[in-house]
């Protein structure tokens, strides 16, 4: 592969003259049933919830879940209070401390700051109140749970000092992590119990007021988090109504904040979800959906959690991310078989059916790869995705790349109910720079002097691809040619995220040899 043109003139002109034009080559890759750890998508590890031990207290330091298929990205649900215990001096490092081995890992990081939780008598900081922002203790009252020697500390979410206060923290955090391509999305935690909300055990805050409070807290939210996933509880609109037309649905989509629903399994079935409904539309948007259910608790709840749940809610939500919401070991102990059947589904999942390409291509010279593609998950990515056709020699080594730029793989239908949508897309594609030296730009060539004094006469034609035999590989990424973004097939290059198709034979241009 890759042979210099330093071959003799001859083996080069019999060469071309023995090349067929017209000959193509057509494969059709296997797809595997592996997880793929994918930007945007995946289960979601909670490693700090409710408290600062859940469930993170039982992993070993440095360990990424990397046993659990389909892990992708770590989740820090914080109070408020722990990352600001004095004003303006943040506690960044007890995010930093976890996330750096899971950044290393090519894995994503995700957050939510709450203002309100059940376990804490604040989750706000302390000092909060000090500095005149209003808000006033409340008895937890939940069905079956009332706990009389419970209070917390709600602040009044529309206060301008609160709102001022809240502002600063999150343009602290926005100036760390916005379009930080290692974090997967942030939560419109601040407002509602545990972030989501409501405050039904607590103020009961109407609803016409509290769908105000969910917009502004949006706003505040995207406005330091311009290029970063925001996702937002559907619990700020109603906990169990499925307007489809509700105005604070719309308004959140129209502001690109996306969907999460935290309630699944939390009530049996047939009331085990309520808002597929609202989710496909954030999805039909462009946007992204994450569903968590309930707390595992096997034993406690079986009239809740039933087998086939995760997949069933990743289907009807079109979602991009599923919570590991428990001790992952257990989770996974207990579920493995739908765990796994889950990540063929979720998110995106591209799989090239057919690819078909010119055995043999002239250096320099316009081909086409004609390629057919389905996405088998059930959502489009969220960050823009196109194909790269590379040229791989011997070692591995990249000699080319070509970009189709022209398709977004957001595009792709992803697969529903009515089954795959396959697309047919044509690359066009140039392999190598023919850099003629034949007089039609330069004359005849002056030989380059090098540092030692010796002189390096070129051919007739300098082509910068060395005609010869290559690997064509598929990608898919960024404009630039970097790839992103696992495929599910079993020719990957090493760790590249580029998959050997087959190959190609470069040739010199017609007329080879003759300077024409």
């Amino acid at each position: 592969m890759g042979k210099c043109m330093m071959a003799t003139a001859a083996i080069v002109v019999a060469t071309c003259l023995a090349a067929d034009p017209g000959a193509r080559t057509t494969v059709r890759p296997d797809a595997t049933r592996e997880a793929l750890v994918n930007p945007g998508m995946g289960w979601v590890f909670y490693y700090y919830d409710n408290s600062n031990w859940n469930y993170g207290a039982d992993t070993k330091p440095g360990d990424t879940l990397d046993w659990f298929p389909g892990c992708s990205t770590i989740y820090f649900r914080l109070p408020w209070r722990d990352l600001e215990p004095v004003e303006g001096e943040m506690r960044w490092d007890v995010i930093d401390s976890v996330a750096q081995e899971w950044i290393a890992a090519g894995k994503q990081i995700a957050f939510r700051f709450t203002c309100s939780e059940s376990g804490y008598e604040f989750a706000v900081p302390e000092w909060l109140p000090a500095a005149g922002a209003k808000g006033g203790f409340h008895q937890m009252k939940r069905k079956g749970r009332d706990d009389p020697g419970r209070r917390v500390y709600e602040p009044d979410f529309l206060d301008p000092v609160f709102l001022a206060k809240l502002e600063n923290f999150l343009a602290a955090a926005g100036r760390r992590w916005n379009g930080n391509p290692s974090v997967a999305f942030i939560d419109v935690g601040s407002f509602g119990m545990w972030g989501e909300g409501h405050t039904g055990f607590t103020s009961k805050i109407p609803a016409d007021r509290a769908r105000k409070i969910a917009l502004v807290h949006a706003r505040l939210h995207k406005k330091h988090f311009p290029d970063t996933p925001v996702l937002i509880s559907d619990d700020v609109a109603s906990t169990s109504s499925k307007d489809m037309a509700d105005p604070t649905m719309a308004a959140l989509r129209e502001m690109g904040v996306g969907l999460r629903d935290d309630s699944i399994m939390v009530s049996p079935r047939p009331r085990q979800w309520f808002h597929d409904g609202w989710a496909r539309q954030f999805v039909k948007s462009g946007l992204p959906v994450m569903v968590e259910s309930r707390h595992f608790f096997p034993d406690s709840v079986p009239e809740c959690w039933y087998e086939g749940g995760l997949y069933e809610s990743t289907i009807a939500y079109q979602a991009s991310f599923q919570a590991i919401h428990w001790w992952p070991d257990e989770l996974l102990e207990r579920n493995r078989a739908e765990v796994e059947r889950t990540n063929l589904r979720m998110g995106y999942r591209f799989v090239p059916k057919e690819v078909g390409w010119p055995t043999t291509v002239r250096l320099g010279e316009k081909c086409e790869i004609l390629a057919t593609w389905v996405n088998a998950g059930v959502a489009p990515p969220c960050e823009e995705l196109v194909a790269a056709w590379t040229l791989l020699d011997e070692k591995g080594t990249v000699m080319w790349t070509c970009v189709d730029e022209k398709f977004d793989f957001r595009t792709l239908p992803p697969t529903l109910e009515d089954g795959e949508k396959p697309v047919k897309r044509a690359s066009s594609v140039r392999f190598g720079w023919d850099w003629p030296y034949n007089g039609n730009y330069y004359g005849t060539p002056d030989p380059d002097v090098r540092h030692d004094g010796t002189l390096k006469r070129h051919g007739p034609r300098v082509p910068t691809l060395a005609p010869g035999e290559y690997d064509l590989c598929v990608s898919l990424g960024r404009r630039d040619g970097t790839p992103r973004i696992a495929l599910p097939l079993k020719s990957g290059v090493g760790a590249t995220r580029r998959y050997r198709l087959g190959t190609v034979r470069v040739m010199v241009p017609a007329g080879c040899g003759t300077g024409q």
